[in-house]
């Protein structure tokens, strides 16, 4: 009897052991789990720092490109501030009666005498002068100067590509200003109103 009562004892013994390892095991499978998921974690986080690390490097590809720019407009600046124009000669190439266009008292410019509201192109040639330091660099340019009308009609252009609503009473003034029967101070002053408009967006 006392053997039966040992054996049962063992017996319960190894059932318990069975239990703990069972359940030793299913705390070790968990802690895999947890472990495997920590791992893809990570590696979701190293493919995350490397994309970051990929994006920084393009960033200072560019920001190094943008540097290189920055320094050639610079030096381009530089050089157009010591650069010296003059117009030596201005003349139109088309037959005309009227001036539109002249030189600044300096000679420095060309500037427009007075709107062309003809129905004509008008075509202008000038003689430049391009000096800087010592060096002097003389050319003819032809300068095309489009009727009023053609003008208005591309100011208006412009404006509508805006698609600003508070813009349509300038658009339509310009429109209504636009033919050969309108008076000239009303196109200036179409003009001029929608230009103010545009530069006050």
């Amino acid at each position: 009897m006392e053997i039966e009562n040992v054996l049962q004892q063992q017996q319960e013994l190894l059932a318990q052991l069975i239990q703990m390892v069972a359940e030793n095991n299913q705390k070790l499978t968990k802690m895999d789990q947890r472990f495997d998921s920590m791992d893809q974690r990570l590696d979701s986080m190293d493919q995350k720092l490397d994309s970051m690390d990929q994006r920084l490097d393009q960033v200072e590809q560019q920001t190094a490109k943008i540097d290189a720019i920055e320094q050639k407009l610079d030096k381009l600046s530089s050089r157009l501030e010591e650069l010296e124009v003059k117009i030596r000669s201005l003349f139109p190439s088309s037959v005309t009666d009227d001036v539109y266009l002249e030189k600044n008292l300096d000679q420095s410019k060309i500037i427009l005498s007075q709107y062309n509201n003809t129905g004509d192109t008008v075509y202008y040639s000038a003689e430049v002068e391009l000096t800087r330091g010592g060096f002097a660099v003389t050319s003819w340019i032809d300068i095309e100067l489009p009727t009023l009308d053609v003008l208005l009609d591309e100011v208006k252009a412009a404006a509508v590509a805006t698609g600003r609503p508070e813009l349509a009473s300038e658009i339509q003034a310009v429109e209504d200003a636009i033919g050969t029967t309108v008076d000239l101070s009303v196109k200036i002053a179409a003009l001029q109103s929608l230009l103010n408009a545009l530069s006050n967006l």
